[in-house]
């Protein structure tokens, strides 16, 4: 979210109220918010479960990790070095069964 911290309970409110109080999602939230329940440390799916939100329970809001482009680059090379070294063995046990 844009403004983590505590936000004032307020009954009957379900957690998009306070994400929405706390400034919204923010550009790398994603989507699978989580209720953690501060007694039991239950992690709750909101979507899926009703949710009365108590003093002490938290919103997890996950953030979608950004990766530069050189992350990609790098990670794109392993897998081509990985293929050309497989692919030289290959034509290498060809040519010793000649």
């Amino acid at each position: 979210v844009k403004n983590p911290g505590k936000v004032k309970i307020i009954e009957n409110r379900d957690y998009s109220y306070y994400i929405s109080e706390a400034g919204g999602l923010g550009e790398y939230a994603d989507d699978e918010i989580m209720i953690i329940k501060n007694m039991s440390r239950e992690w709750i799916d909101p979507e899926v479960e009703n949710v009365n939100l108590e003093e002490g329970d938290y919103i997890w809001v996950p953030r979608t990790p950004s990766y530069s482009f050189n992350h990609y680059v790098y990670s794109i090379g392993g897998y081509l070095s990985i293929v050309a070294s497989t692919a030289t063995i290959i034509l290498l046990l060809i040519q010793l069964g000649k």
